[in-house]
């Protein structure tokens, strides 16, 4: 069973460290900060063989020194959530656990994690929040969707907004305050293109 107050803890803990590269939302910059410290690797792929029985968006070796997250380039809107989910993996030590493969239900709560730590990263419930309060689901649903966002994984981060928002512990000198205000700005400029069409 996932505890899912430790969970927050970590991912808390993790988004208020200062050597971690959060200010512009992005999963690439964010991997980039740690590349060095955890021996993370990137390699992109478009297709695996079958009989591999690997993900379809990605999966995460690890050679006992070195991490290397591979990832489908083909799936353009599952690619921020792969990256975030196989981080997390990382993140919340997974590889370190000896039994993790002898049992399905501790499978699926890592899993389950993974997803959670996706969804903090990729889609902060603080700036999202902000973004539906003045724009409303709609809009940022489509806007969210032209930043190659799956509708799946944008509908998780809305159902679950207000359980990371009350208990995510968000850095003082919040980081995101740059991008919420960019993104605003590209919200009021598609905004004004959708009401021109409705027009």
């Amino acid at each position: 069973m996932v505890n899912y107050k430790e969970l927050y803890n970590i991912i808390s803990d993790f988004i208020s460290n200062p050597k971690v590269e959060m200010s512009k939302g992005d999963i690439y910059l964010l991997i980039d900060s740690l590349k060095e410290e955890l021996n993370i690797i990137l390699y992109e792929y478009t297709d695996f063989d079958e009989l591999a029985k690997v993900s379809l968006d990605g999966f995460t070796v690890y050679d006992g020194e070195n991490y290397i997250i591979f990832y489908n380039t083909q799936r353009k809107k599952r690619i921020s959530f792969t990256l975030g989910h196989e981080l997390g993996h990382i993140i919340l030590g997974h590889f370190l656990l000896e039994s993790v493969s002898s049992s399905v239900e501790i499978q699926t709560d890592l899993e389950m994690e993974a997803n959670v730590f996706s969804r903090c990263i990729n889609l902060p419930a603080r700036v999202i929040s902000v973004h539906r309060l003045i724009f409303g689901d709609d809009l940022v649903e489509k806007y969210l969707s032209s930043k190659n966002f799956s509708s799946e994984f944008i509908k998780m981060a809305f159902i679950w907004q207000g359980e990371d928002l009350n208990n995510l512990v968000y850095p003082t000198e919040y980081y995101f305050q740059e991008v919420i205000k960019e993104e605003v700005d590209e919200l009021f400029e598609l905004q004004k293109v959708f009401n021109k069409k409705v027009d």
